[in-house]
């Protein structure tokens, strides 16, 4: 799920922006609309859960370039590339997207609709890749410090079922057979029972040459126990997220 900020002192535009970023796609929310600086300003510094932020130039109290000045280092770290000026005012001359990190794109409120729906799009799918590529390392990490050999095809399709199920937000992760494995067979066009088989033994051989106080406290186990595949992929998951 994209959470999308929309700063805008026109609540008529505001509501406009609202329904063209809603006919984007269903994997998208407005998560609030705040009509100055200081608000956004008080929001954005607290480092909320919030992906794209649409910035007004012409806002009370404090304007766009105020706001982006003001941010604290930490909304400054985590919100690169998030906004996208939408404004009509002339301050949108004095930004440069290529020379400040903060800033995907400037729009003219003159734009056609569908050209503004299309830059948000394009912002959505350049943080959908991003994210994508920030869980595959986080994996990688888990899963080479539990020791297992990168090059078995069960060690990668062990992988590609963690990011799978942390991209689908199945926390829960009830059925293997259901949730998870037909998406691995028909990825690469093998059986189910060939993904499981890959998987388990590369689970084996994890077991067999992880040290066992490690795999203990990983797991969180009294006794040395061999985990299974289930437990590995929540395990991994929730140290990840």
């Amino acid at each position: 799920m994209v959470n999308i900020l929309i700063a805008e002192d026109n609540l008529y535009y505001a509501k406009t922006l609202m329904d063209c970023v809603n006919t984007i796609n269903n994997n998208i929310r407005i998560c609030n609309i705040v009509i100055d600086g200081k608000e956004l300003l008080d929001i954005l510094n607290s480092c909320k859960n919030i992906d794209i932020i649409l910035l007004d130039m012409n806002m009370p109290i404090y304007n766009g370039l105020q706001v982006l000045k003001k941010l604290s280092a930490d909304a400054k770290a985590k919100y690169k590339k998030s906004f996208i000026v939408i404004s009509g005012s002339k301050l949108i001359n004095k930004i440069d997207p290529d020379n400040n990190n903060l800033i995907y794109n400037v729009l003219s409120k003159k734009m056609n609709l569908s050209d503004i729906a299309n830059e948000i799009n394009k912002l959505i799918e350049y943080k959908n890749n991003k994210n994508i590529h920030i869980i595959r390392q986080k994996v990688l990490d888990e899963i080479s410090y539990l020791g297992y050999n990168t090059s078995y095809k069960g060690t990668k399709y062990l992988a590609d079922a963690i990011q799978y199920t942390i991209i689908h937000n199945n926390m829960n992760l009830d059925n293997l057979n259901r949730d998870v494995y037909p998406f691995l067979a028909k990825k690469y066009e093998q059986s189910i029972h060939n993904i499981k088989c890959n998987i388990n033994r590369a689970n084996l051989y994890m077991y067999y040459n992880c040290n066992s106080d490690r795999l203990r406290k990983y797991f969180s186990y009294y006794d040395d126990e061999k985990p299974n595949t289930k437990t590995i992929i929540i395990t991994i998951m929730h140290k990840i997220i």
